[in-house]
Parts: C-alpha cells; sequence; structure tokens
C-alpha cells in the first residue's frame, strides 16, 4: 500500500503542469500636487511608490501620471526611484492637467500589463494588499 501511494504521489508530480508565470501588474498613480511642506525632503508620492515596489506581487511596476503639477512634485516624483526607473519597475509620465480620469486613461493606453490597479498618490498599501 505504501509503495502504492509512493507511486501515484510520483506520478501526480510529473503529471502536475508547470505553474504559469504571474501576470504583469502595474501599479497605477495619477498625481498632482503630492507634495507636502511638512516633511522636507520627503513627498506623499515617494511614500506611495515604495509601498507599491515594496509589495509581495514580483512582477509588478508602477507608472506615475503627473498630471500638470505646479508644486515640487513635478521635480522630485522620479528623484527616489532612479534604480528602480533604469530596471523599468517605474515609469514616469508628465502631461498637461486634464484630472484623474484623463490622467488614468493617459496611463492605459501606454502600458503593457495584463491587470492594473488604480492607487491614489496619497495612498500607502500594506505589502500584502497586492499578492498572488
Amino acid at each position: 500500500m505504501s509503495a502504492r501511494l509512493l507511486i501515484v504521489g510520483l506520478f501526480a508530480v510529473i503529471d502536475r503542469p508547470a505553474q504559469a508565470a504571474a501576470p504583469s501588474l502595474a501599479g497605477i498613480q495619477p498625481a498632482r500636487d503630492c507634495s507636502d511642506s511638512r516633511l522636507q525632503r520627503r513627498t506623499v508620492i515617494v511614500r506611495t511608490i515604495r509601498s507599491v515596489l515594496n509589495s509581495d506581487y514580483k512582477n509588478l511596476h508602477v507608472i506615475v501620471i503627473d498630471d500638470g503639477s505646479s508644486d515640487r512634485t513635478r521635480k522630485l516624483r522620479a528623484k527616489p526611484t532612479p534604480p528602480e526607473i533604469a530596471a523599468g519597475r517605474v515609469q514616469v509620465f508628465s502631461k498637461p492637467n486634464a484630472g484623474k480620469a484623463a490622467a488614468l486613461n493617459y496611463a492605459l493606453e501606454r502600458m503593457n500589463e495584463e491587470i492594473y490597479v488604480g492607487i491614489d498618490a496619497d495612498t500607502v498599501i500594506a505589502a500584502d494588499a497586492i499578492s498572488s
């Protein structure tokens, strides 16, 4: 009986289909005037980007759309993430102000991911909020 159990278990492992790779996912963050003067060199958007990049989900990247900011957001939006930008984990776009819906649509037209999650620029998410 034990031999039969081992053989059935072995065949189950051999016959099991290879696990498909996790689908690609983008966290889309429209941003406008997100800097906070009380936080000297940090901005709200920086915390949001970091929280998404620290997610448990590994096949993920962030798309930030600067929707015509008039404050420090325009200058600081990419400052804390040069390695992630170079690695393709963060994309930053700028466009004239047209509102949140237009910013989301702008990102959707430029993304290649299978799934997207819209995240407000002032939202910090838990590491398991986007998880497989």
